[in-house]
């Protein structure tokens, strides 16, 4: 038993300190990778801007030995990307005259942040607005605060996680639960163990961070102000217990359950409304987000094939100059510092490599599965799931999840969010039928209803039942909501 627990820590540990990063790579958006890359580019000298002007990658190139297909041996589930080549130094010898000691010493490290003191919501605001004034992402904000916790190995794994999973609004998107199954296959782990995690996270500022619902977000604001005012624990009582109170504004119904005045119920509500309820939208409001391709779909012979984007993000190389540099430095202290930046380049070359072969072999494996949707729209879309490609590919479904989330590809013209293709399945009798595709059906009927008569929710789930699919009328309701169309009451025209 206890060699077991070893070796499952050995595995989370490996995870947590070789991993991480690379998973986190692959889930960046192309945006959020080229500030990455850019800001990697400015700090570490053995990084360069390659001479390439390569921006298509045909999917069989990135496969080695030229085999015509992807097995699942080029993919590892324990490690959830696909594992390239050890990288070979692209050196040349050169004669230099280098400073070594002054250069190593001047190396620029990564950006530091300090964390002000979590005591009023003035110092918040006014450092979060220093940081996204400079363009920081929200994620990127909380990895390097979580990067300066003192944790252990396990720990720092399942912290990337909680934050991987907050929305731009600053809330957690996945729920505790959802996460522990999720990931239970790969890392053993428990509810408490999640949660201690998450109330580490919700130290970190923006306060409210990580906050599952507006009852918490406020809480957590609430609870990390100076203080202890008797108005203070009245707020926190009122957004624990009685917010759908303050939402209808049913401001007798509040004096009585907090025992107050109206003056002091008025104080308590000023308090709340200095408090912010999306504390990640200044990260959002403070930059503009570009979407580009990252996947181009194009028909050859009679097949639709991906092919990656790779002029979306800045492609890198290692300097030219890096066995001259290392062979000038003579001592250890000269040594250490350009030895740690040139492991730093290598590591980021093999994981932005690893995201690239992942991340074609997902969207060539979801062209695959959806060439009649590509052929004839909506209408073709089949059901598909992300334990689909996963299993198709022999990767886990969670890197599977990361790799789509946020990317896009350019067909004809369009920009498809990939994760646009993973309908549920709907059984019927004359088999399964995606929710994408009965959304279309659903669509074409109501554009062709007579303006003044337009057809109700219970005559579009007998037409549908007509044409074989068999749905509830509620599920018909959802769909047309979800296309944003109104119910037939509001359709009508005379």
């Amino acid at each position: 038993m206890k060699q077991s627990l070893k070796s499952t820590l050995k595995q989370t540990s490996s995870f947590s300190l070789r991993q991480q990063d690379a998973v986190r790579t692959l889930q960046l958006t192309s945006t959020a990778l080229a500030q990455e890359i850019q800001q990697e580019l400015n700090i570490n000298p053995f990084l360069e801007l390659a001479d390439t002007h390569e921006s298509l990658t045909d999917p069989l190139q990135a496969l080695p030995d030229g085999e015509d297909n992807l097995s699942p041996e080029h993919f590892k589930k324990d490690e959830g990307l696909v594992q390239t080549d050890s990288l070979t130094e692209n050196t040349q010898s050169t004669e230099m005259a280098l400073d070594i000691p002054a250069y190593a010493q001047n190396i620029n490290v990564a950006p530091s942040y300090n964390q002000p003191s979590r005591n009023t919501s003035n110092n918040s605001r006014r450092y979060i607005e220093s940081l996204s004034a400079s363009n920081l992402s929200l994620q990127a904000h909380l990895h390097k605060q979580a990067g300066k916790t003192p944790l252990n190995e396990k720990q720092h794994a399942l912290l990337a996680l909680l934050i991987d999973s907050v929305e731009d609004n600053g809330y957690l998107g996945t729920s505790l639960q959802e996460l522990r199954d999720y990931f239970g296959d790969q890392l053993p782990i428990t509810l408490a163990e999640l949660e201690n995690c998450l109330a580490v996270l919700q130290q970190f500022e923006p306060t409210g961070v990580g906050c599952r619902d507006l009852s918490e977000c406020l809480s957590l604001q609430l609870t990390a102000m100076e203080g202890n005012t008797t108005e203070q624990q009245l707020a926190l009582e009122l957004v624990h217990h009685h917010l759908p109170l303050l939402g209808a504004k049913k401001m007798a119904a509040l004096r009585k359950k907090l025992s107050v005045s109206q003056t002091t119920l008025d104080k308590i509500i000023s308090l709340i409304q200095s408090l912010d309820p999306n504390p990640g939208a200044c990260f959002e409001s403070t930059m503009t987000i570009y979407i580009s391709a990252d996947i181009f779909v194009e028909r050859i012979d009679d097949r639709w094939q991906a092919y990656l984007n790779k002029g979306n993000t800045p492609q890198l190389a290692l300097s030219p100059y890096t066995e001259a540099w290392m062979k000038a430095a003579k001592t250890s202290a000269e040594q250490k510092p350009l030895q740690e930046h040139l492991e730093r380049a290598k590591r980021l070359l093999s994981q932005l490599e690893g995201r690239h072969q992942t991340l074609l072999a997902i969207a060539g494996q979801i062209i695959e599965q959806q060439q009649d949707y590509f052929n004839d729209g909506d209408i073709a879309m089949k059901p598909l799931s992300l334990k689909h490609i996963s299993d198709a590919l022999g990767i886990h479904v969670s890197t599977v999840s990361r790799a789509v989330n946020g990317k896009y590809l350019l067909y004809k013209g369009r920009l498809i969010e990939l994760k646009t293709f993973f309908s549920a399945s709907l059984a019927q009798q004359s088999g399964d039928t995606s929710a994408t595709s009965v959304k279309s059906i659903i669509k074409q009927l109501i554009a062709e209803e007579p303006p003044n008569r337009p057809i109700s929710d219970n005559a579009l789930t007998e037409q549908l039942a007509k044409s074989g699919i068999k749905i509830a009328r509620r599920t018909v309701a959802k769909y047309r909501e979800q296309l944003k169309i109104p119910a037939s009451s509001m359709r009508k025209h005379l």
